[in-house]
């Protein structure tokens, strides 16, 4: 038995739903797929599953971890994310308050005001961070403000949670106060 997806890092949304993955000889028996939001020291039961299947739709359950796993087992054989993978809501209402021409504000309504904020804008290929903070808002610094940029934020912690970007918001290029 080997989890395919998700094997660890991913950010998920609490109430969404994730496809898991995993590969298995045969078609005896049951898995069962559990999840820990410890880091394994304790499990909670998914679903058992047909031994002809090989993927289950989990919904996400309403929590904030950095210390998800997930397992699936049949009998004696068994496979764990190799990595944790992280909970947390998506941040929302992502806005842009003022372009200069070489800085730009965002603000954003938080994922859970427990929780930091990572700020992303689009480089020349990849969406990068330029910022993070405990705010609910960011000022940082941006080559040519009268150009298009995108901009997006994802919710972070210290202890290593970070969840899935937001979807990026697009500010056409011009500047504003």
């Amino acid at each position: 038995v080997k989890i395919t997806y998700p094997t660890g890092g991913e950010g998920f949304v609490p109430g969404e739903y994730e496809r898991i993955h995993w590969d298995a000889f045969g078609t005896q028996g049951t898995f069962s797929i559990r999840y820990s939001i410890n880091d394994g020291f304790s499990w909670i039961q998914i679903a058992d599953v047909a031994g002809d299947k090989r993927m289950l739709d989990w919904q996400v359950p309403n929590v904030v971890s950095s210390r998800v796993r997930l397992l699936v087992q049949r009998g004696s054989l068994s496979s764990m994310t190799e990595f944790p993978l992280s909970i947390a809501p998506l941040p929302k209402d992502i806005k842009v308050d003022k372009v200069c021409p070489s800085s730009m504000t965002i603000s954003w309504t938080p994922a859970n005001d427990t929780l930091a904020s990572d700020v992303y804008l689009l480089g020349n290929k990849y969406m990068e961070i330029v910022g993070n903070t405990a705010s609910t808002t960011l000022t940082f610094p941006i080559q040519n403000g009268g150009a298009e940029k995108w901009v997006s934020v994802r919710a972070r912690s210290n202890n290593g949670l970070a969840g899935r970007r937001a979807i990026a918001v697009k500010w056409s290029g011009e500047l504003k106060d």
